[in-house]
């Protein structure tokens, strides 16, 4: 995302495309491969009413977290 930046695009990582793996993998024809997410890359327009949505936060005391430890 640096490098796009120093070139003078913007760039969006999307992580969602992950939710459906099987569905990318076949549509695309990747084989062995693991989807993470994606990052779309253009030109930014500041002027667009989508660069100043902002999604909310939850508070911290709502945060779970999970832990696994291999071999106990």
């Amino acid at each position: 995302m640096l490098i796009v930046q120093k070139v003078g695009l913007a760039s969006c990582p999307q992580a969602a495309f992950a939710e459906y793996p099987d569905v990318i993998r076949e549509v695309l024809n990747l084989n062995n491969v693991d989807i993470i997410c994606k990052i779309a890359i253009g030109y930014e327009d500041p002027s667009h009413p989508l660069i100043s949505y902002r999604i909310g936060r939850t508070v911290k005391s709502k945060f779970k977290v999970m832990l696994y430890v291999q071999g106990t």
